[in-house]
C-alpha cells in the first residue's frame, strides 16, 4: 500500500494485548509463525487460480454469487471512502471485487484481485483468512495483519453462512482511511445477513417460509428470523436470526427434524395457517412472538418493488464499470450474456449513443 492510505492518528492507542479480540489476533499470529513459517518482513505473492476455475467456483454459491455481488455494489456507493468489497469462497478465494479505483489500484499491488488465495497460509493474518478461521466477524487493524506490506488497511470481514449454518463465503471490506472500524465491521456483518436472507428466500419456491418477529410489524423485515421447512414439515433451513434465537447447536440439530420441535407448530397446523393468513402475521402461544408462514410457491420478499430498483442500479453500475462489455460484464456476474441481456431489456437499459 502506498504511503497515502498510512494513518494520521492511530485510532487504537491501547496495545494489542489490551484490545478484544487479542487472544484471536494473537492465535492467528502464532500460526503464521509456527505452522505457516511466515516473516512479517518478508513480501508474498498470494497464489491466485485462473478464469476457469473462478468461473467454477463462483457457479458453485448458486444465486448467492449473484446476490452478493448486487449487494456489495450497493453497500460500495454508500461508503465515503476509498474502500474495496471482496468475496471469497469458503477457501479464501477471491471471486469478486468491487472497489473504487484509487484503492482498486492500490489492492491489485498487495495482491488483492480476483482469483487469489487470501488464507491465513498464504497472506498471514487478514480478514478474510482469519475470518474463515474464527467463522465469526472479525477486525483486522492496521498493523495487526502478521506482513507488512498490508499494515496500511484496515479489513472487516463477515461469514456468510447457508441455510445449514455452514460458512460458505466471506464478506470483506478493506480501506485506508477512516477510523470508524467498529462500525463498519457491524456494516459488514449487516450486509453478510442480508446476503444470507436473500440467498435462502431463492431456495423458498417449493418450501413453507416461516418467519417470526417480537413485534408484528417486523414479522417480514431483515431482522426477523426465517425457517423453511419442506412439504412434510421438516426444517431445511434457518437464517443467522433464527440460529442465534435457537442456539447454534439446537439449529445445527434441527435441519430435517418436524419445524414443531422449534416453534410448536405441526403440519396440520402449518397448512392452516399459511391458507388462513399467509400475510397476517400471528401471536405464537406465549413466547410473545409473532409468526408469518406462507405456503409454497407464495414466499417472496417484501418491498420487491425496491429490490427491482436495487437490481437496476447494481446492473447500470455493472456495466458502465466494464465500459458496456457485456461478455465481460456478464462474467463478472456469473450468468451468461442471453440473461444479461434479457434483465437489461426488462429494466429498460441500454447503452448511450
Amino acid at each position: 500500500m502506498s504511503a497515502r492510505y498510512a494513518p494520521v492518528a492511530n485510532p487504537w492507542p491501547a496495545p494489542p494485548a489490551e484490545r478484544g479480540w487479542a487472544q484471536l489476533i494473537r492465535q492467528s499470529w502464532l500460526r503464521c509463525r509456527s505452522q505457516f513459517e511466515l516473516k512479517p518482513e518478508i513480501r508474498r505473492e498470494p497464489s491466485v487460480l485462473g478464469a476457469e476455475e473462478i468461473r467454477r467456483r463462483r457457479r458453485a454459491l448458486g444465486s448467492l454469487f449473484e446476490i452478493a455481488a448486487l449487494e456489495m455494489q450497493a453497500l460500495q456507493r454508500s461508503l465515503g471512502v476509498p474502500a474495496g468489497l471482496t468475496l471469497t469462497d469458503a477457501e479464501g478465494v477471491i471471486l469478486y471485487f468491487h472497489g473504487t479505483a484509487s484503492f482498486t489500484r492500490e489492492a491489485q499491488r498487495a495482491g488483492m484481485r480476483e482469483g487469489a488465495i487470501w488464507t491465513e497460509a498464504e497472506v498471514g493474518t487478514n480478514g478474510i483468512g482469519t475470518c474463515l478461521v474464527a467463522h465469526a466477524p472479525v477486525l483486522i487493524h492496521r498493523e495487526e495483519h502478521f506482513l507488512r506490506q498490508n499494515a496500511a488497511m484496515v479489513c472487516c470481514a463477515a461469514p456468510i453462512r447457508d441455510g445449514r449454518g455452514e460458512v460458505v463465503a466471506v464478506l470483506n471490506l478493506s480501506y485506508g482511511q477512516g477510523d470508524s472500524a467498529a462500525a463498519t465491521l457491524a456494516l459488514v456483518s449487516q450486509t453478510a445477513r442480508s446476503i444470507e436472507m436473500h440467498a435462502l428466500l431463492q431456495q423458498s419456491r417449493d418450501r413453507y417460509v416461516i418467519r417470526l418477529h417480537a413485534h408484528p410489524a417486523l414479522v417480514t423485515s431483515g431482522s426477523g428470523a426465517l425457517i423453511l421447512a419442506d412439504e412434510e414439515g421438516l426444517v431445511t433451513g434457518l437464517n443467522q436470526t433464527a440460529r442465534d434465537w435457537l442456539g447454534e447447536d439446537s439449529a445445527a440439530a434441527l435441519i430435517g427434524q418436524p419445524v414443531v420441535q422449534s416453534i410448536g407448530l405441526d403440519l396440520r397446523q402449518l397448512g392452516d395457517w399459511a391458507r388462513r393468513s399467509p400475510w397476517q402475521p400471528q401471536r405464537l402461544g406465549v413466547d410473545e412472538l409473532y409468526v408469518l408462514v406462507q405456503p409454497p410457491q407464495t414466499a417472496v420478499l417484501p418491498g420487491a418493488d425496491v429490490l427491482d430498483q436495487a437490481e437496476r442500479q447494481a446492473l447500470l453500475d455493472m456495466v458502465e464499470s466494464c465500459g458496456w462489455n457485456i461478455t465481460q460484464a456478464a462474467a463478472r456476474l456469473n450468468i451468461d450474456r442471453k440473461t444479461l441481456h434479457r434483465k437489461l431489456q426488462r429494466h429498460r437499459l441500454t447503452r448511450p449513443r
